[in-house]
C-alpha cells in the first residue's frame, strides 16, 4: 500500500529516498544536494530539519544537482524548485544559444560562432583565416572538457561534427597578470512575478599558463585546464574593470534570460526559480564576451573548488533569503548583493 503523501514541510534527507522518484525515473536524492553544509546550517535556523530517507512527507524546497533535479508538473512536488531541464536546455545547450541568440538580435555578446561547417568554410576561405585560432566546443560540454583550439583548417574539419559542435574564433583577450581568465558571475531567475538578479561577486578565474598568441597549448587558453591555477578572486577588486563590465553583465543576463521567458508557465502553489552560472570574458576593448551558460553549476566543489568558500556562502544566504524565505517564512525579499536587472 502506498504511502499517503502529506503537505510539503521544511525537511529534506541525505541520501537516496525509499520510494520517490523524480521525472527521470531516478532515486529523488537530498532535496538540497546542490547546498554546502554552512547554507543548510542556516536553513535549519529556520525550522529545516533532517528526516529519514523513508519520510511520505514532501520537502518544501529542493536544490538539486542535474542528474535527478527534474520534476514533472504534477505533484508530488516542492512547493519552491528549479525549472525543467527542457526549459534550461534552451541556455545550456551551445548551438541552441547561439540559434536563440540570433533570432532575437542579440548575437552581438558571443564570439564569432558556427554551427554548420559549410558556413564556416566560407568565411575561412573568403576573410582569408589561415593560421588563425579557433575553438571547436562540444554543444553540451563542460568543466573544459571537448574544447580544442585549434589553427589547421583540416584539424577543425576532423573534430567538428555537425549537431554536436560549434566553432567559434578566438576572442582577443584582455590580460590579468599576463594570462587569459574566465568571469563566473551567478545569475538567479525567479517565477511568479518574473525577475532577474546578477550577484555582485563575480569570480575571476585565471587560466594556468601566460597568455602566448603562438601557443596553442590548452592550459593558456581554456579556464580550468592546467594543474596550477591561480586563486580566484572577486572582480570588483578590479575596480576600473569592475565598472566597465558589471553593467555589460547586467545586460547580457537579462538579454539571453528573456529568450525562455515565454516557455516558462505558471503552475498554482509553485515558485519556481533556477540559478545559472554564466561565463564569461573580455576582450581586449574591454568589452564583455558570453562564452557559455551553465544551468547546474558547481557552488565551491569541482572547476570551482579553488574559489575562497565565503565567496558561495555569501551568494547562497543572499539567495535563500531572495527566493526561500519570503515564500516559506514569509519574510520580505532581502536582495543582499544580487542587483535585479532589467530591459534597458
Amino acid at each position: 500500500m502506498e504511502k499517503e503523501v502529506l503537505l510539503t514541510k521544511k525537511i529534506y534527507w541525505r541520501g537516496s529516498h525509499l520510494h520517490f522518484t523524480t521525472d527521470l525515473g531516478k532515486p529523488w536524492v537530498s532535496p538540497l544536494g546542490k547546498l554546502p553544509k554552512s547554507t543548510i546550517q542556516y536553513l535549519h535556523d529556520f525550522g529545516w530539519k533532517k528526516v529519514d530517507e523513508n519520510t511520505n512527507e514532501i520537502p518544501i524546497f529542493s536544490f538539486m544537482t542535474r542528474k535527478c533535479g527534474d520534476f514533472s508538473l504534477q505533484s508530488p512536488c516542492p512547493t519552491i524548485r528549479q525549472f525543467p531541464i527542457k526549459i534550461t536546455d534552451l541556455l545550456d545547450d551551445k548551438i541552441q544559444l547561439f540559434v536563440n541568440m540570433k533570432k532575437f538580435d542579440f548575437e552581438y555578446c558571443l564570439p564569432q560562432t558556427f554551427i554548420d561547417f559549410k558556413s564556416f568554410d566560407i568565411f575561412y576561405t573568403e576573410e582569408k583565416q589561415d593560421n588563425k585560432r579557433f575553438f571547436v566546443k562540444h554543444k553540451w560540454g563542460v568543466k573544459g572538457k571537448s574544447v580544442y583550439p585549434l589553427r589547421n583548417f583540416e584539424e577543425i574539419k576532423k573534430h567538428f561534427k555537425e549537431g554536436q559542435h560549434i566553432i567559434q574564433k578566438e576572442v582577443i583577450p584582455y590580460l590579468i597578470n599576463e594570462r587569459k581568465f574566465v568571469v563566473r558571475v551567478h545569475v538567479l531567475v525567479l517565477c511568479d512575478p518574473f525577475e532577474i538578479y546578477v550577484h555582485q561577486n563575480c569570480i575571476v578565474l585565471s587560466h594556468g599558463e601566460k597568455y602566448d598568441e603562438n601557443n596553442d597549448k590548452k592550459d593558456i587558453h581554456v579556464s580550468s585546464a592546467g594543474k596550477n591555477l591561480p586563486i580566484p578572486f572577486l572582480l570588483n577588486t578590479l575596480k576600473i574593470l569592475y565598472d566597465k563590465t558589471f553593467p555589460q553583465i547586467k545586460k547580457i543576463a537579462y538579454e539571453s534570460i528573456s529568450i525562455i521567458q515565454s516557455s516558462l508557465i505558471s503552475i498554482e502553489n509553485t515558485k519556481l526559480f533556477h540559478l545559472f552560472g554564466y561565463d564569461f570574458i573580455v576582450d581586449k576593448n574591454e568589452k564583455v564576451i558570453l562564452l557559455e551558460i551553465n544551468s547546474y553549476p558547481a557552488l565551491g566543489n569541482g572547476t570551482m573548488n579553488k574559489v575562497p568558500k565565503q565567496i558561495f556562502e555569501e551568494m547562497l544566504i543572499d539567495f535563500v533569503n531572495l527566493a526561500v524565505l519570503p515564500v516559506t517564512d514569509n519574510k520580505e525579499k532581502q536582495i543582499g548583493r544580487f542587483v535585479k536587472t532589467e530591459k534597458d
